[in-house]
Parts: C-alpha cells; structure tokens; sequence
C-alpha cells in the first residue's frame, strides 16, 4: 500500500503565466500516461496482483462454505478494504491536508467528493449483477469466452474517458491476450493456433470446417447459445455479460482518470489537468459508497431477507476470514496497479492470475505435470505484454503556437 511518496503528493494551483509559457508549465508537470515501459513498482504490483487472482478461487473454496450468504463475505470485505485505506491515509497526511480534501467538513463538499468515487462503485455493483444473470443462463463455455473482453472494453472506455489510443501492435497484443485466456480455459483448441495441424486434420476427414479451427469454435460457441431458448439466452446472458464487460472497462477509466489526474482534455495536449486524488483517499470514498450501496440492496434483495432471518455471521467459521483479507488485499492491489500501469494493463496481470492457479491446480492433481494449454498460454501472455509494452502509441505533434509579441 502506498504511503506517502510522489505519486501521492497533491501539487497547488497552477501560477498566472502567459498562454505559452503556461502550456509548457502544464506539460511538464501533469501527470501523463503510464511510460510505455513497466517501472519495478508496477512489475512488483502486477506480480502481487496475478499471485492473488490466481490462488483465490482456491481459497475460497477451501475456506469458504458453500451454504454462507455471499453477500455477508462481500459486505465484511468492504469493510476491512474501507479499514486499510483510513489507516494508511491518516498514515500519509496531515491534519491541515484532510482538512482540505474533506472541504473542512462541510456536508457539500463530503457529498461532492463521495459523489467522483460513488460512480465507478454503483458501475461495480451492476456489474456484478449482470455477470450473476449470465452466469445463470449460460453454459460455462459461452460465459468464459464473452467474459474475457473485459480487457477488450478497457482499451476502449480507457479511449473514450481520457483519449488514451492504442497503437497497432498493441492491438495486436490485446487480441494475442485473448486468446491466452481462451487456451488456458480450454475453449480455445491449441489445434486452432497450428495452421499444418488443422490442414493435416481437414485432409484426413474432408471436412469444411475441421475440428480445432477457429470456425469449429464459434460454431461451438452459436449451438450453446441456441440450445434451450435463443431469445432468453441472449436477453438474459449474452446482452448481460457484454454489458457487465464494458460496465468493468468503464468503472476502471474512471478510476485511473481520478488518480492518475488524466482525460481526453489532458491527452489532447489542451486543458488545465485535474489533480490527482490520494490514492487512500479514493480508496476510502469507494469503500464509503460500496458500503452505503451494499446496505441499500439488503433492504430488497433475497439475501438481505436472509440476514434478517437467519443473522449476518450465520454459516460462517473463523478461517473464512483467510479469503476475505486476501480478496480485500487483491482490491486495494486492483487499485494501485490502475494508478501504475493502467486498466488495460491490469488484465495483463489477470489473465497471469489465470495462468498460476491453472500451474497449481495440475501440481496439485497428483499427476505434477503441466499440460500445454499452460505453456502455450503462458508464452501467448508474456509475448503479449512484452509488445503492448515495448510499442506504445507514439503521441501526435503538439501544434506550434506563435508567441505573441
């Protein structure tokens, strides 16, 4: 967790100085893009990212029972998030600076700043109601292959909400990435990336289509979705998932342009830069608002009902809390890897997250081997990075402005 340091120190207003010298000002000390290469901090918080994504699902469903109320596990999570945050604000400012940031209490400015990080927290909270609806009416196959162009909508709210393009390898990389995610779920045959492989199939069994091809796969992909109602599956799965997808690539623009202090403006090389808010200090006002979200949805959810029924700990066991203090970990960690590296670039280290708890699960099996699917994935990933990170988009030329006489 950052305490303090450069990236959190908030600058005072800008000095009165002419139009060109003022520009010059600007460019040089607003907070620009991330570099095109990964500093040792966003390595090390990409790493720590991919480490906790990676062994979640197996916490949880090692310490977690099936039975509990997950809406009681999410609840206690903002709560501990919300708790780290305080702390290490109060850790990394001054009275007089909370003074400032809080407007010195008035009820307008508190509303006003609750307001900038309640956005992305409501975003969050539809998100995950759409994705629950899809989960319910569609097949686990459909589900994973929509459900990875969450990194696809970043790339393009991150270009609507503050101009951020990406260039053609970097395309490139966001596709090869994809197709990382679709390998290591197995939805994606290694056949269809072997073009000899699916030749020398098409031979022996003459077919149009062979088994393994891309072709093969989204025909795969259109008999699940027809199969058992094609209208409520696209209703009620499709259209949900997608909508979730953005919904995720919007709320993480939000959150980069607030610490980063970035927008289209900004990127366009025009407009006085926002400042960037204290990371702890955005973190605090999103746990406020998730939790004052989350309390309004028990007073009309099922498992609100069940909280006032049954009570909030029931079903619960003390190791439970083992999956909650890492998932409130790998939020904060969502956070700070938002503010060094990017919202696209976080799934970088998700679809890595993916790739680790697929490594340990075959360790684990008994069988202590690692199956191709992993390695070819693993080599997908890290080729990906390594080109959206080495080829940025190159900035368009600043104009050039005539000094006045």
């Amino acid at each position: 967790i950052q305490v303090g340091g450069p990236d959190a120190a908030v600058s005072g207003p800008p000095s009165k100085l002419p139009s060109t010298a003022s520009a010059a000002a600007r460019s040089a000390t607003a907070p620009g893009p991330p570099a095109a290469g990964l500093s040792p901090t966003a390595l090390v918080l990409m790493a720590l990212l991919a480490v906790q994504f990676g062994l979640q699902p197996l916490l949880v469903k090692k310490f977690t029972p099936a039975a509990v109320n997950r809406s009681t596990v999410v609840f206690v999570q903002e709560i501990v998030k919300l708790a780290v945050s305080v702390w290490a604000y109060l850790g990394s400012t001054l009275p007089k600076q909370r003074g400032e940031d809080w407007g010195g209490g008035r009820p307008a400015a508190v509303l006003r700043n609750l307001s900038v990080a309640g956005l992305p927290a409501a975003l969050y909270c539809v998100q995950n109601l759409a994705a629950l609806l899809a989960y319910q009416n569609l097949d686990p196959v459909a589900f994973n292959v929509l459900n990875q162009t969450k990194t696809l909508s970043a790339a393009l709210c991150c270009y609507l909400v503050l101009g951020a393009r990406q260039s053609g390898r970097q395309m490139l990389a966001l596709g090869m990435l994809l197709a990382a995610a679709l390998v290591l779920e197995k939805i994606l045959p290694l056949s269809a990336l072997i073009p000899g492989g699916v030749l020398r199939r098409a031979a022996t069994d003459g077919s149009a289509a062979p088994l393994g091809s891309p072709l093969a796969a989204l025909a795969d992909l259109r008999e699940s979705l027809a199969s058992g109602g094609m209208a409520r599956r696209v209703t009620h799965g499709v259209l949900p998932i997608l909508l979730a997808s953005f919904l995720s690539g919007l709320a993480g623009a939000l959150v980069q342009r607030a610490v980063q202090g970035r927008g289209r403006q900004v990127a366009a090389g025009g407009g006085t830069p926002p400042r960037p808010k204290n990371f702890s200090l955005f973190s605090t006002e999103l746990g406020i608002a998730s939790i004052f979200l989350l309390l309004g949805s028990f007073a009309f959810s099922a498992d609100g009902r069940r909280i006032f029924s049954s009570g909030f700990f029931h079903g619960w066991t003390p190791l439970m809390m083992i999956p909650i203090l890492t998932q409130s970990a790998g939020g904060i960690c969502v956070g700070l890897v938002t503010k060094h590296c990017g919202s696209v670039r976080k799934g970088f280290a998700l679809i890595f997250g993916m790739l680790l708890s697929g490594l340990v699960q075959a360790m684990g099996g008994g069988g202590g081997t690692v199956g191709a699917a992993q390695l070819v994935g693993l080599v997908l990933a890290s080729s990906s990075l390594y080109l959206h990170t080495k080829y940025p988009c190159r900035p368009r030329p600043a104009k050039a402005v005539a000094a006045a006489p």
